[in-house]
């Protein structure tokens, strides 16, 4: 488990917890930061959120577009 955590790390992803399976994947829009967010048991990586913000104030995926701003 500690090898694979290590792994995840290792590619910028971050583990926010175990118990949930949530990860968050970094992103860059225009030159921006954000987290694409995604949890065990979603299809798909279909949630974003600022990289000063969590899980809590996670939004669609669909709401992020190339200016990087919600619309």
């Amino acid at each position: 488990m500690e090898a694979a955590v290590g792994r995840l790390d290792a590619w910028g992803i971050a583990l926010r917890d175990l118990r949930t399976g949530l990860l968050d994947f970094p992103a860059l829009v225009e030159g921006r930061q954000v987290w694409l967010c995604w949890r065990l048991g979603e299809e798909e990586v279909a949630w974003w959120h600022e990289a000063t913000t969590g899980f809590e104030r996670r939004q669609p995926a669909s709401t992020l577009h190339r200016s990087g701003r919600p619309h």
